[in-house]
């Protein structure tokens, strides 16, 4: 269930390679966005198990069937938890290094930023005032995110649902 991403980025990048998506933005995007992220569904796992069953039993009394349940009563609730996995997946993909690299290798032009910066560092020289600059940049579209999504963020790691 823990597998490292270290260990999927070669079936990975036949996969978008087989899929004719090698050195295009899109195949990065596709392969980023496949994620697998564990924790994030370790997060939901834990939020909706806090949930009371009296809320999902009253609403079958009611007539209410899965779906409109979830619709009606789950997913309102869990507002403030996929807040959190959004700001979580947007910052783990927006930081992602590995597979970006792969997967851009021979085609430098549609490198993403956190690989980009790596071409600061040279063999004998470190422009750490270039790697500073574009760090500095690179954060603003986080901090941007997390204000907007601050809210959510707060209420879905202290949990929402009081018992």
């Amino acid at each position: 269930m823990f597998v490292p991403l270290e260990f999927s980025i070669i079936p990975v990048a036949v996969l978008i390679s087989q899929l004719g998506l090698s050195n295009t933005i899109f195949g990065v995007i596709l392969a980023e966005s496949g994620g697998g992220s564990v924790m994030l569904v370790m997060l939901f796992a834990g939020f909706f198990s806090q949930i009371p069953k009296e809320l999902e039993e009253s609403a079958t009394i009611d007539g209410s069937g899965f779906f409109r349940t979830f619709a009606s009563i789950m997913l309102p609730l869990s507002k403030p938890i996929i807040g959190s996995a959004v700001i979580m997946q947007i910052v783990w993909t927006w930081n992602s290094f590995l597979t970006p690299l792969v997967l851009t290798l021979s085609n430098p032009s549609i490198r993403p930023l956190s690989v980009g910066l790596y071409a600061f560092r040279g063999e004998n020289v470190v422009d750490w005032t270039g790697i500073a600059a574009g760090a500095t940049i690179s954060i603003l579209p986080i901090i941007i995110i997390f204000l907007i999504l601050q809210r959510y963020f707060i209420e879905g790691i202290s949990g929402a649902v009081k018992g």
